[in-house]
């Protein structure tokens, strides 16, 4: 897979985590069907998708203004237009494309929402600062580790599909409705990500943690606000 960022909109690091977590989701989602108040993942791709999973290769670059993101648009690919809330005074703006996740271009699927979020919740993605973080690396830990956090959140039908599992995060429904919002913040060391993660699986909060070189990254279930921010508000945003 790879990510494309653009690099004249000087994003903070966070910022540029965030939205590539976002593109990589997208990705994957536009590849799924509707079904049932579901998205189910075709079979073939489901495997294909383990296979990636097991081995990702994700390549984060930058491209230098909207022209050139734009030019990089196709069947293959999924763009994040940022709704500007927080930064770009409130202009919607084109931030990350995600694409090849998998080997053939996309169906054209409905991914409009049944309905609105009621109850927003968000996704944590936690990096240990114990080694330097370069912002490709960082773009490309945040894009695996949401997509193998998803993974954990999922199940096969009966048809060898892999569809989500609502039963296992009781915020996954109300967030796959919204933003899919996501908050990039930071611990010390190694050492303090794994005790981070540690506390989180005694909560019965799904977190997975992921090495790439010398840098790791936890990432969380969709959470509601009450139930994440009594762990995580005390950490700063990276």
């Amino acid at each position: 897979m790879f990510l494309k960022v653009r690099k004249d909109l000087k994003m903070r690091k966070g910022k540029m985590v965030a939205q590539s977590a976002h593109a990589a989701m997208k990705l994957f989602l536009e590849y799924t069907r509707r079904e049932n108040g579901n998205y189910a993942l075709p079979a073939h791709l489901s495997e294909e998708f383990e296979d990636f999973l097991s081995s990702p290769n994700v390549k984060a670059s930058f491209v230098f203004d909207e022209a050139e993101i734009d030019s990089l648009v196709g069947d293959f690919s999924s763009l994040i237009v940022d709704n500007g809330r927080t930064e770009f005074h409130g202009v919607p703006t084109k931030t990350v494309l995600a694409s090849h996740l998998f080997n053939e271009p996309k169906e054209d699927y409905d991914h409009i929402t049944d309905q609105p979020s009621l109850r927003p919740a968000k996704q944590i993605l936690i990096f240990s600062k114990q080694n330097p973080l370069k912002k490709e690396i960082s773009c490309k830990l945040g894009a695996i580790s949401c997509l193998k956090t998803l993974r954990e959140l999922m199940m096969y039908n009966a048809d060898r599909e892999l569809i989500f599992d609502y039963s296992k995060s009781p915020a996954l429904a109300e967030w796959l409705k919204g933003a899919f919002a996501k908050i990039s913040l930071s611990v010390k060391t190694d050492e303090d990500l794994i005790a981070m993660s540690e506390k989180m699986t005694s909560l019965n909060i799904v977190n997975t943690v992921l090495k790439v070189g010398d840098n790791m990254i936890l990432s969380t279930e969709p959470c509601f606000f009450e139930r994440i921010d009594p762990v995580t508000q005390h950490l700063p945003l990276i």
